[in-house]
């Protein structure tokens, strides 16, 4: 019997990065009302962070344009934290990258199955979800959804980045 996952090994090629691309920020932030009266609760990604599933990274909520990776993905307990790569070999990421560095566009957004929920007072509170995506977005249900750093060689980008994690931080 052969051995395919020795065959698979001498395949694969490992390329170090400058971290030109990476960025970071909140997927989704508890307890906030979004635009579709959902607001998600602490614990909600637990089941999905422990399956270790492969969540994709798209632009505008468009399965037919991803472009890039969730390198991590982690609750805190303001929300769901990721840092993601855009793959800069992507001509659409490149212009997300661009959009990005430039502020026009900062935010993110959530693609999931509801799992466990429940309603008050007209607002359907989750429990429980099975994540699916995560994009790049202009505009997030969830307006406290925002990306708080990217790798840049631009002073200006990294001042913008701070300015909005202490916007984020002042929502709480």
């Amino acid at each position: 019997m052969k051995d395919n996952n020795k065959v698979l090994m001498k395949n694969i090629e490992i390329k170090s990065t400058d971290g030109k691309g990476c960025f970071s920020g909140f997927a989704s932030v508890f307890n906030i009302v979004d635009d579709h009266n959902d607001a998600i609760l602490s614990g909600a990604f637990l089941k999905t962070i422990s399956d270790n599933s492969e969540i994709k990274l798209l632009w505008q909520h468009d399965h037919t344009q991803p472009i890039g990776l969730i390198r991590s993905m982690r609750e805190s307990e303001n929300g769901l934290y990721i840092e993601g790569e855009l793959l800069l070999d992507v001509a659409k990421a490149q212009e997300a990258y661009a959009l990005i560095k430039n502020n026009v566009v900062n935010s993110l957004s959530i693609g999931y199955e509801v799992l466990d929920y429940y309603y008050e007072d007209g607002v359907r509170f989750i429990k429980e979800l099975r994540l699916w995506e995560v994009s790049v977005v202009t505009f997030p249900a969830n307006r406290s959804a925002q990306i708080l750093h990217v790798k840049s060689d631009s002073e200006e980008a990294l001042n913008n980045s701070l300015a909005r994690a202490i916007e984020v931080l002042e929502l709480e």
